[in-house]
């Protein structure tokens, strides 16, 4: 046999495999995505809590001065 002819029969007996692993990275990628994403909008979300508590303290020192 030809060095192609044994590439292809060993491409076509572990294709299956080959195809399996591949969708299986593919998911693991997604999931990756996923868990980015979760996780830049938690820090998003952490970040306007920051905030917002900064700006509830400079109002609480603003009124706590004014009685």
């Amino acid at each position: 046999m030809s060095c192609r002819a044994c590439e292809a029969l060993i491409y076509f007996q572990f294709r299956d495999r080959f195809d399996a692993a591949q969708a299986r990275v593919a998911r693991t990628l997604d999931r990756v995505e996923d868990l980015i994403e979760l996780i830049d909008r938690s820090l998003k979300s952490e970040e306007a809590e920051d905030q917002q508590i900064s700006f509830y303290a400079k109002v609480h020192s603003v009124l706590g001065g004014v009685q």
